[in-house]
């Protein structure tokens, strides 16, 4: 039986090989993700609240909503004249 067009003990064994390398990249981002907390528990409370602002990307997603009201208040306008 073929799966996708592939043999399906071919299509098995990349399945296999998949699941493996997303357990290797999952074990890895958790130990980055591990180092990160640590190191952000080092932090003063100023400096980590500056991290978490800033890994949140605040800033970037105020000025996004920002420009897309101004956008839609400008279309509010004309359409009005």
């Amino acid at each position: 039986m073929k799966l996708l067009g592939i043999d399906e003990p071919v299509f098995n064994s990349y399945f296999e090989q998949l699941k493996s390398e997303i357990i290797n990249r999952g074990s890895a981002e958790i130990d980055f993700y591990k180092s990160e907390v640590e190191r952000i528990k080092r932090m003063s409370r100023k400096e980590a609240v500056e991290e978490l602002i800033k890994k949140m990307k605040l800033q970037e997603r105020i000025t996004t909503i920002e420009k897309f009201v101004k956008s839609l208040e400008k279309d509010v306008r004309n359409d009005r004249n």
